[in-house]
């Protein structure tokens, strides 16, 4: 089925950038307490976590895109009517 392809390809997209945000995460939480606020080293890490969450967005959005051109209009009609 198309579906689980378009999922599967979706999955290997998210993987690697769900990875990249953890490693920034955690680069933060290694801060001495105690350390001055800087600033700039917080912009940087969250400016790289923005990009990826917008990168996330894009292929969950175009991943809707390839389920909605495979589905039959019939399929489409009951995701409309779902709850």
């Amino acid at each position: 089925m198309k579906f689980v392809g378009i999922e599967k390809a979706l999955f290997d997209k998210q993987w690697p950038l769900m990875q990249s945000m953890q490693k920034v995460m955690f680069e933060s939480w290694g801060a001495p307490a105690g350390n001055k606020l800087d600033v700039e080293a917080i912009m940087k890490r969250a400016t790289a976590l923005s990009s990826l969450r917008l990168q996330m967005l894009r292929n969950r959005l175009e991943a809707a895109r390839q389920v909605d051109a495979v589905l039959t209009p019939q399929q489409r009609e009951s995701i409309d009517e779902a709850p």
